[in-house]
């Protein structure tokens, strides 16, 4: 049984995983996650100093597992992966925007000044709430925008997992875009 076989067993049967079974399904998927884990880090999250890549992995195992693993097949699990990464790592940047309301102002001395880690921050924190608004109105437009924009896949991936043609894909996409530039740029 090759890889991408054993893998689909383990997810079409999650009641029957047993520890053995998690640890190599961990093994199989963990060089994936860890580059799905830089992707979105690199193209969103630099003010994540507290979560580093192996432990946004680490901790969105743990997350998905506590809920229990529902993956239909390979691409469905990374992809909750890639959202339980995206959502860990926005909660954190939550959570520093609380906390530099409370701190005193950096010193001079600091190697990035607050201001840009404010913008990136408060860049990031709109773009969750554009993504969750076009979520409620378009959803199908907000998981191409996902899975483009965090996961950086290709209209033929997208296409694949969505069930839907290229076109459409390249539409939502094209027009997922305009609708967040627009909305970036009002902000």
């Amino acid at each position: 049984m090759n890889e991408q076989e054993l893998f689909e067993k383990l997810l079409k049967h999650p009641s029957a995983i047993d520890k053995g079974s998690i640890n190599q399904l961990i093994e199989l998927s963990y060089p994936t996650l860890i580059k799905i884990a830089q992707g979105i880090r690199r193209q969103s999250f630099q003010v994540s100093a507290t979560l580093d890549t192996v432990a946004l992995v680490n901790e969105s195992w743990l997350k998905i597992n506590q809920h229990g693993l529902k993956a239909e097949n390979e691409k469905h699990y990374y992809c909750l992966m890639a959202k339980v990464m995206r959502q860990l790592l926005l909660n954190n940047a939550r959570k520093f925007e609380a906390q530099k309301r409370q701190l005193p102002p950096k010193d001079s001395s600091s190697n990035k000044p607050a201001f840009e880690i404010n913008e990136t921050l408060d860049w990031q924190l709109e773009l969750d709430r554009i993504s969750q608004a076009l979520e409620t109105e378009h959803p199908r437009m907000a998981e191409v925008f996902m899975l483009r924009y965090y996961l950086g896949m290709t209209n033929p991936e997208v296409s694949q997992i969505l069930h839907v043609s290229e076109r459409t894909v390249r539409r939502d996409w094209l027009l997922a875009k305009k609708i967040v530039r627009e909305l970036m740029n009002c902000n």
